[in-house]
């Protein structure tokens, strides 16, 4: 009987450690987020969602924080006719995925492609994009870069 009970504080305070290291991990990695929402951006959902509407360069910006179970957010930038958007995926490791979408409003064209960084620049060197597709991710790459800074591609 004792050994039941000391395995069971065993496995209880295992479990206790985890979850208090993740909600340590949770709430370090969304803080890392809030540099991202400046003054600028207005809240869809408080501590959650936030966008901007930067009118006069054309562009839809957004910051979605990490979400308790996923551990994932990202920064978006979309053109202001929601055409094309560029994702972002930081990391808890420091590193960085991107995204490219098309035909966001007509979801059955839609096609979703992952695009390689290479030294703080999105690498379009060998990829299947058109002339226009082209343009449109460095355009967005560089109004990501305006309003968040070069470190945001590292």
């Amino acid at each position: 009987m004792k050994k039941v009970k000391i395995f069971s504080l065993f496995v209880l305070s295992i479990f206790l450690i985890f979850a208090v290291a993740y909600n340590i991990a949770f709430f370090y990695f969304k803080s890392q987020f809030k540099p991202y929402a400046t003054k600028d951006f207005s809240a869809m959902q408080e501590d959650l969602s936030y966008y901007f509407n930067d009118s006069d360069n054309g562009f839809l910006l957004n910051v979605k924080f990490p979400s308790y179970g996923t551990l994932t957010g990202n920064l978006a930038v979309a053109t202001a006719d929601s055409k094309y958007a560029l994702i972002i995926w930081p990391k808890l490791s420091g590193d960085t995925e991107i995204g490219f979408q098309t035909a966001i409003k007509n979801p059955s064209k839609r096609k979703d492609r992952y695009l390689k960084v290479e030294k703080g620049r999105i690498d379009l060197s060998n990829s299947s994009f058109t002339d226009e597709e082209q343009k449109k991710i460095i355009s967005l790459e560089k109004e990501a870069k305006t309003i968040w800074g070069e470190e945001v591609f590292q």
